[in-house]
């Protein structure tokens, strides 16, 4: 796992959210609902051996990580995109790392209530 990275990089949560706690957590919601989608999104693609959708589901995953300081899942989730851009199939060691971040992320979420 990305360990480097924290689950959730709170000053950037924080500048997302004006420092709004309420609006922090009801934006981690839906990002995890939102993770959620596109990781299955991913499956299917890597099932189908579909590049094209795979590089465009982990670039919309990539994009919303980013926006609420995911910089973890958004760090692997650009590996798996950038596979995908030169029409290649990721390893299972990427899927394992980025479900692995998601999780990571789910448990800070439930312990901190962010």
């Amino acid at each position: 796992m990305s360990k480097s990275y924290p689950a959730i990089d709170q000053e950037r949560l924080s500048a997302v959210s004006g420092g709004d706690r309420e609006f922090e957590k009801e934006l981690m919601e839906a990002f995890l609902e939102d993770a959620q989608l596109r990781v299955s999104q991913i499956t299917e693609a890597l099932q189908r051996q579909d590049t094209e959708a795979l590089r465009s589901a982990a670039h919309t995953l990539k994009g919303a990580a980013r926006n609420v300081g995911a910089a973890a899942i958004a760090n692997v989730v650009m590996k798996i995109e950038e596979a995908a851009s030169e029409n290649e199939l990721p390893g299972s060691d990427l899927l394992g790392e980025m479900t692995g971040e998601i999780a990571r992320l789910v448990d800070q979420v439930r312990s901190s209530g962010t």
